[in-house]
C-alpha cells in the first residue's frame, strides 16, 4: 500500500503542515484544493491538507489495526486512496468536498523523513533474522505484515538512536550535556524509572547554558507526549517534530548529544522475542510435505472462535499422518464470489506457509471444499488482548519477575 501511495502525484511525503500550506498557496488555495502527506505522529498514517476560504485544514488518516484507514471518527476504508475518493463525494466531517488535487511540481519527489531509512532497515533485519526469509518471500512478508512490524519495531527503535541514553539520572544527564559544545538546543533523551505499567522518559536540552528537563509520558494507548503537548507513536517522531518547531518548548532541538557507547547501525539487532530454545510442533518432516489439506481429514466443531473481514474462524480436528491435531480453521466469507477477496486470502496463506517461528501462528495448509479454508495452528488461550483482560500478568506466578519493559510489550502488541 505504501508503494501505491508513493506513486500518487499529489503525495508529498514527510513534509510539515507549514510546507503543505505553502504548496497549496502555490496552487491558488481554491476551495477543495488538497494534497496528501505522511503523518509525522501516527505510524503508517497520512495527513490530508485542504484549502477552503483561504484557510487551511489538516486531517489525520489513521491506519487501524485491521489495516484499514479512516479519518478520526469517520468511515473505514481499505486504502488512503479510497478515503480520498469517498471524500470527493461526501464531506462527512471535512470542511468541504475534496475537489482538486495539487500535484507535486515537476522534478519534486516525495520527501523522505530522517528516520525512514533506519525504520526500513530495522524491519528488514528483523524479518531476515527471525523469520529466515529471503527474496520475494521476504518482500511479501514485509508488505503483508507491515502494520504489526512497524508497531513492533517502534517499541525499540529509539534504543538505536544516538540521542537515547537509557536509564541515567537527572544529574548525569546534565553533566553529559554540559561537556563539549554548549549550543542551544543540544539534547538527549533518558528513560525514567517505570511506575506501574507505563514507561516514561525525559527530554533534556541546553538553553542559555542551563539544562531543561521535560517529562515525556506514555498514556494508556501508548502515545508519547510532553505535558499538554502533541501526541506521538514513537520517540523518534517526537524528536523530529521538536527539531523543526518548539511547539511549547523554550526552543527547537538542534544538536544530538550522543552517548559514548552508541552502537553502530549495522549488524545484528537483538529483539525482545529472539529465542532459539524451542522445538517446532511440526518438527517431523513427514507431516508437512503437503501445503494442502484434504476435506476428509478435517472435522469442524460447532461454535465460532472469532470472525473478521474475510470470514469466520472455527475450531477443528486435523487428522495428520501420524497423529491428530487441534486446529483453527479460517473459512472464507465470499457470498459474492469476489475473486479479489479470494486472491487476498491466498496471498496471506502463501506468506504464512513460509514462516516457522514460535511466536507466529503457523499455517498448516489450504483446504478447498465448500468454501476456501485456511487451516492454522490453534492458539489455545485465544487472542492476547482478551487473555490480558481476564488475567492480570502482574498477579500471575512468574510474570512479576519479567523485566518491566518486556511486560509492556504484552500490552502494546495486544492493543
Amino acid at each position: 500500500m505504501a508503494d501505491k501511495v508513493q506513486m500518487l502525484p499529489y503525495f508529498f511525503g514527510n513534509i510539515t503542515r507549514e510546507e503543505a500550506e505553502n504548496y497549496l498557496r502555490q496552487g491558488g488555495a481554491g476551495n477543495g484544493l488538497f494534497l496528501l502527506r505522511q503523518s509525522r505522529s501516527f505510524l503508517g498514517g497520512y495527513a490530508l491538507s485542504v484549502s477552503y476560504g483561504h484557510q487551511f485544514y489538516h486531517y489525520t488518516i489513521e491506519r487501524e489495526m485491521n489495516n484499514t484507514y479512516a479519518i478520526a471518527g469517520g468511515k473505514s476504508h481499505r486504502t488512503p486512496i479510497d478515503v480520498i475518493d469517498y471524500h470527493s463525494q461526501e464531506s462527512e466531517g471535512l470542511i468541504c468536498l475534496l475537489k482538486k488535487p495539487f500535484n507535486r511540481p515537476k522534478g519534486t519527489e516525495p520527501k523522505v523523513g530522517p528516520f525512514e531509512d533506519l525504520k526500513e532497515q530495522l524491519i528488514r533485519q528483523f524479518v531476515i533474522q527471525n523469520w529466515n526469509l529471503q527474496g520475494s518471500a521476504l518482500e511479501q512478508a514485509i508488505i503483508s505484515q507491515r502494520p504489526k512490524l512497524e508497531k513492533m519495531i517502534a517499541t525499540t527503535a529509539h534504543e538505536k538512536m544516538p540521542w537515547f541514553h537509557g536509564k541515567i539520572n537527572r544529574d548525569d544527564s546534565e553533566l553529559i550535556l554540559l561537556k563539549g559544545s554548549r549550543i542551544n538546543g543540544k539534547f538527549l533523551i533518558r528513560q525514567k524509572e517505570s511506575h506501574g505499567r507505563n514507561e516514561s522518559f525525559a527530554l533534556c536540552f541546553l538553553h542559555n547554558n542551563k539544562v531543561m528537563h521535560y517529562l515525556i509520558d506514555k498514556d494508556r494507548a501508548g502515545k508519547l507526549s510532553i505535558p499538554d503537548g502533541k501526541k506521538f507513536d514513537t520517540l523518534y517522531q517526537l524528536v523530529e517534530h521538536y527539531s523543526y518547531k518548539p511547539d511549547g518548548l523554550l526552543q527547537v532541538l538542534t544538536e544530538t548529544c550522543p552517548r559514548s557507547d552508541h552502537p553502530p547501525s549495522e549488524g545484528a539487532i537483538d529483539m525482545p522475542m529472539d529465542s532459539s530454545n524451542y522445538e517446532s510442533p511440526y518438527a517431523d518432516p513427514d507431516e508437512l510435505r503437503s501445503t494442502t489439506v484434504n476435506r476428509s481429514d478435517l472435522i469442524l466443531e460447532d461454535g465460532e472462535l472469532g470472525s473478521g473481514n474475510f470470514g469466520t474462524v472455527l475450531r477443528g480436528i486435523y487428522q495428520m499422518k501420524k497423529s491428530q491435531k487441534i486446529v483453527a480453521v479460517k473459512i472464507l466469507k465470499n457470498d459474492d464470489d469476489n475473486t479479489a477477496v479470494r486472491d487476498e486470502m491466498l496471498r496471506e496463506a502463501n506468506v504464512m506457509q513460509q514462516l516457522d517461528n514460535p511466536y507466529i501462528v503457523r499455517m498448516i495448509g489450504i483446504c478447498e471444499a465448500e468454501s476456501l479454508m485456511l487451516v492454522m495452528e490453534l492458539a489455545e488461550l485465544g487472542p492476547l488482548h482478551k487473555f490480558l483482560q481476564k488475567n492480570n500478568p502482574d498477579e500471575r506466578p512468574g510474570f512479576c519477575v519479567v523485566e518491566p519493559r518486556l511486560r509492556h510489550y504484552y500490552y502494546d502488541i495486544s492493543q
